[in-house]
């Protein structure tokens, strides 16, 4: 089996990880396992893990985890949204409009940085509420109180045929859509269950960069003699 170590921003995409993706990886005999971005460190050897503040600390955690393993492979599944300002060609990538070529520059940078065969870049458009916008009506199994907002949401939302093109502007990418109708959404409990919930097919057949990414993932394990 081709070991994967998926280095991820937040707890809901390590869930989403561990849980589905893992599963559906093994069907293919590649073993894969995320863990949150590490962001600080303590002499009394605490990691503290999770949120994606600057490119150093991704960089090194990618680094690291491809040489403490040297048989896997490593990938990412960071959010564009927010993405820190000393990524790589980060002020190039602003001004391109198109979000797939824009998250094409992005990753190619981010490869060629880290240099090593073993690597897989991956970068979330624009974050991973995206995702949930599949069929963000079932939001409302969540939070039932606010039916009559999510419904508003998914009408406000209905002419993106890719939820991967929801922008990333302060007021208007994934989550804060998601927050001005559902001011109580919990990223972790709601966002990370949903995705869940929303099987792993239905996402892959709406959100364009995802499907290729996961379709890469799928080709790893060189095939049975």
């Amino acid at each position: 089996m081709k070991r994967l170590n998926i280095v991820v921003e937040g707890q809901a995409e390590e869930t989403y990880i561990n849980e589905v993706l893992s599963l559906h990886l093994a069907q293919f005999d590649v073993g894969a396992v995320a863990r949150r971005v590490e962001f600080s460190r303590r002499k009394q050897r605490i990691v503290s893990r999770g949120g994606l503040f600057d490119y150093p600390k991704l960089k090194r955690d990618v680094t690291n985890w491809l040489k403490q393993d040297r048989e896997a492979l490593v990938t990412t599944m960071v959010d564009l949204y927010h993405l820190p300002s000393d990524f790589p060609k980060r002020g190039e990538a602003k001004k391109i409009t198109n979000p797939f070529q824009k998250v094409a520059l992005l990753e190619s940078a981010f490869a060629e940085d880290v240099d090593s065969r073993r690597f897989i870049p991956n970068i979330q458009l624009h974050e991973f509420e995206a995702l949930l916008f599949v069929d963000i009506a079932r939001l409302r199994a969540y939070y039932p109180d606010y039916s009559r907002e999510i419904a508003n949401l998914k009408a406000e939302t209905a002419r993106y045929a890719n939820p991967e093109e929801i922008n990333e502007g302060t007021a208007t990418a994934p989550s804060k859509r998601i927050l001005k109708y559902v001011p109580i959404y919990d990223k972790v409990i709601g966002g990370s269950l949903m995705a869940i919930d929303l099987g792993l097919q239905a996402i892959r057949s709406r959100c364009q960069h995802f499907h290729q990414w996961l379709m890469r993932l799928e080709a790893l394990a060189p095939p049975t003699p």
